[in-house]
């Protein structure tokens, strides 16, 4: 693959990314879920409702701008919220 092709290929994946964003319903639940946690460390100061919820500590987002991956187990995080996932 010569270097435009690999440059092309590149953009198109990262571009969507970039300019879609999360998508905002979740993102929505997201921020509703880290007003009910104790964050102690502060370690979901990347939760703003300013930035795409695509760059936040501990998610994972697919081209579309959909969470794929919520990892918050080294976060030392508390509560007594239930974050129900439901995909359809």
């Amino acid at each position: 693959m010569n270097l435009l092709a690999f440059a092309y290929a590149l953009a198109s994946l990262l571009i969507p990314y970039f300019v879609c964003g999360c998508n905002e319903s979740e993102k929505q639940v997201l921020l509703h879920f880290k007003q009910s946690i104790v964050d102690k460390r502060n370690n979901l100061e990347s939760w703003s409702g300013n930035e795409h919820c695509c760059s936040w500590r501990g998610i994972q987002c697919n081209i579309d701008g959909h969470i794929t991956k919520l990892d918050l187990s080294d976060l030392y995080l508390k509560g007594d919220q239930m974050l129900t996932v439901s995909c359809s």
